[in-house]
């Protein structure tokens, strides 16, 4: 038994110095000095409430359908901004120096002007066509509503799974014990 606890150490520090060696060749440097790595349990949720509000926030199926929803929407607006009148403004200045004459009696001009101008636009009639992608782009709105809920559903109902399948384990476990 103490041959076999000897024979692991030395087997231990044989794998500590293979370790440094490799390390050392990774980095160009020396290990420092060494500490023990955090425990696992740190990066978990402190409870079931904690760990399901964190896995609505950040599950990768709802967060893409967060963001289809977002780009559904600004659809909507920029189809809606074709129906709304549109005023543009412009202002302008300007300098032009001109030498006409070759007589010196006459003086050069020298022209200034400025200029300033607003424009309104009013949609009378559009054939339909703006009301219609407005109506579409809502409806694939809906659409992508849809499939979040969908989505939500579904990492809901795969947490239900996991836990069910736990509790069939330990109801399972609970009557095999002898008790």
């Amino acid at each position: 038994m103490r041959a076999s606890a000897v024979e692991q150490l030395a087997a231990a520090r044989e794998q500590v110095l293979v370790s440094a060696a490799t390390y050392r060749q990774l980095v160009g440097h020396e290990p420092g000095r060494l500490r023990a790595a955090s425990p696992l349990s740190k990066l978990l949720p402190a409870s079931l409430d904690a760990a399901l509000v964190t896995a609505s926030r950040e599950h990768p199926t709802i967060l893409a359908s967060e963001h289809l929803i977002d780009a559904a929407a600004f659809s909507v607006k920029s189809a809606e901004r074709a129906l709304l009148p549109q005023l543009s403004a412009s202002a302008g200045v300007s300098s032009a120096y001109s030498n006409t004459s070759p007589i010196a009696s006459q003086q050069d001009g020298t022209t200034n002007s400025a200029s300033i101008g607003a424009k309104l636009t009013i949609p009378i009639y559009s054939g339909g066509r703006a009301s219609a992608l407005v109506r579409q782009n809502k409806e694939s709105l809906s659409q992508v509503i849809a499939a979040a809920q969908l989505a939500l559903n579904g990492v809901v109902e795969e947490r239900d799974v996991g836990q069910r399948t736990t509790l069939d384990v330990l109801n399972a476990q609970a009557q095999s014990s002898p008790g």
